[in-house]
């Protein structure tokens, strides 16, 4: 039942963020590019079976690194490497996780620990998109390499998507483009593809 629930919210933002994406770049509404985006996996998966899906997931992890690796290059090289630390660092958006046992502190290394064993059972030990994944391949070695090839590829994109948050940060802070008079954006949650566009 929990693994329903979380996938069913999982889809949502599946469908959801490169519905956005889509939107931006064509003007097209949102419910119409959900949609669009939906049918088009659909299509391809009924098609093409697990392989398709396999090598969809490569394909979209490769995209994802070279869009955030772009984001991220631009804006170190636009703002400046040590500047973008130093304006998160000086806006409070850089939190260092203490040593702290309280359970009531937002970023502690005790509640990150706890929170990562629990993500990383729950996703590679009793999500069966991951676990379906793991059992295409040819034996039980390639499925444990592929799983640890994963660990530091994970790790990765979390420390660049955070890197991202702050470049992006950085590049907006004087001003927010929700109130700006050019309006660049109507919606928060089109801050990362407007900021694609202008880097």
């Amino acid at each position: 039942m929990v693994f329903l629930v979380q996938t069913m919210l999982y889809m949502a933002v599946v469908l959801y963020a490169p519905a956005l994406s889509l939107s931006a770049v064509t003007n097209v509404s949102i419910w119409t590019s959900v949609i669009s985006v939906g049918a088009v996996c659909m299509f391809y998966c009924t098609l093409g079976g697990m392989k398709a899906v396999l090598w969809t997931d490569l394909f979209q992890a490769m995209l994802m690194f070279i869009g955030i690796f772009a984001i991220v290059i631009k804006g170190f090289s636009d703002i400046g490497f040590s500047e973008v630390f130093r304006i998160g660092y000086e806006e409070d958006r850089i939190a260092v996780p203490t040593l702290s046992p309280s359970l009531t502190e937002r970023y502690t290394v005790w509640n990150l620990l706890i929170q990562g064993c629990i993500y990383s059972l729950m996703t590679f030990g009793a999500n069966q998109i991951q676990i379906q994944r793991l059992l295409t391949l040819k034996n039980i070695s390639r499925s444990r390499m592929a799983l640890y090839l994963s660990i530091p590829l994970n790790v990765l994109f979390y420390i660049l998507a955070c890197v991202a948050g702050l470049v992006i940060y950085a590049h907006f802070y004087k001003c927010d483009p929700l109130t700006a008079s050019n309006k660049p954006i109507s919606a928060a949650d089109q801050l990362f593809s407007t900021v694609s566009f202008v880097f």
